[in-house]
């Protein structure tokens, strides 16, 4: 029953690829993922949850339906990467690349379909995919939903079900229970770090933002934000440089870009249309975004069915 409920508000029908920038109606070069609108990914039933960049533009995105991790070279097309054997689950959610650790850090869980193991961080090398670290998730219903990397080098996650934040620490042996909130905190989902180092939380159940404040790597004082405009499930947040994030909102089917400023949080709409839409982040000189199709495992109309190919689509970058 939990595990619906999270399904519930990331689920999503996907849209045909809109033409998005100037001129995309004319040809493009079909070789360089910058000048495309979507990049398929191969595979039945994949729901895409999550995607990650590297600096050369190099995407990764996890599969929620079978465990994979799909990587796309510039220039190439998406390919798998590692396949539910070699990654050891078969439910990726939260990617992030960490170059400075050669690693590639992944939220995973029990499947959304069938049996398999459960929730649990795990590490996995760049060059070579070899995972390098694997610490399970213990609690009544663990949901490793997103990651975000701190200056320290600790790793943090949300539990969505649990209400809360675990930590990493460097060179950590196990995750640490970091910050609980059962009532703000239910349904959190997306997390990134301001400059400043105050810790940024998107409610995708909850329908809210948080920021909490971060003391000599303390949790400090919690506090809810003010958008700018209804939000419609907040899902992924990820930091677009200079203080800007571009979140994702999964009912309402927008990519926003938001700035924080005290207890606002100013939104401005990118993109709109892709019900469903999980994942955001810049790469190659572009947005590309993810959406998981989660309703093709729920829905007792739709569920069993196939959900149709599933595709990275580009977004211009805001200015």
């Amino acid at each position: 029953m939990m595990r619906g409920r999270l399904s519930a508000v990331k689920i999503g029908v996907t849209l045909a690829a809109a033409c998005l920038t100037p001129g995309c109606d004319k040809a493009s070069d079909p070789g360089t993922p910058a000048s495309r609108d979507t990049i398929a990914l191969p595979g039945t039933r994949v729901f895409p949850e999550s995607i990650a960049a590297a600096s050369d533009g190099t995407l990764y995105v996890g599969s929620a339906g079978h465990g994979s991790i799909y990587r796309v070279p510039p220039g190439g097309a998406a390919q798998i990467w590692l396949d539910s054997e070699k990654s050891g689950t078969r439910s990726v959610f939260g990617l992030v690349v960490d170059e400075s650790g050669n690693a590639l850090w992944a939220c995973t869980n029990a499947p959304i379909e069938g049996d398999g193991p459960g929730a649990a961080l795990r590490r996995y090398a760049l060059g070579s995919g070899a995972q390098t670290g694997h610490w399970p998730i213990t609690g009544e219903t663990p949901i490793c939903n997103d990651i975000a990397l701190a200056d320290d080098g600790s790793v943090f996650l949300t539990d969505t079900l649990a209400g809360r934040v675990l930590r990493l620490p460097p060179d950590g042996t196990a995750l640490e229970p970091w910050f609980e909130d059962k009532d703000a905190l239910f349904g959190v989902d997306g997390i990134a770090f301001e400059s400043s180092g105050r810790m940024l939380l998107t409610n995708v159940i909850g329908n809210s933002l948080l920021a909490l404040e971060v003391v000599d790597g303390r949790p400090g004082v919690l506090v809810t934000l003010e958008p700018s405009m209804p939000l419609g499930r907040p899902d992924s947040l990820r930091p677009l440089g200079e203080d800007r994030f571009v979140m994702t909102e999964n009912e309402a089917g927008r990519v926003t870009q938001v700035r924080f400023t005290g207890t606002q949080a100013q939104m401005n709409m990118l993109s709109d249309g892709d019900v469903g839409v999980s994942g955001a982040v810049p790469g190659g000189g572009a947005l590309w975004t993810v959406n998981a199709m989660l309703q093709y495992t729920r829905e007792p109309e739709l569920k069993g069915k196939d959900p149709g190919p599933a595709s990275i689509r580009r977004l211009p970058l805001p200015d």
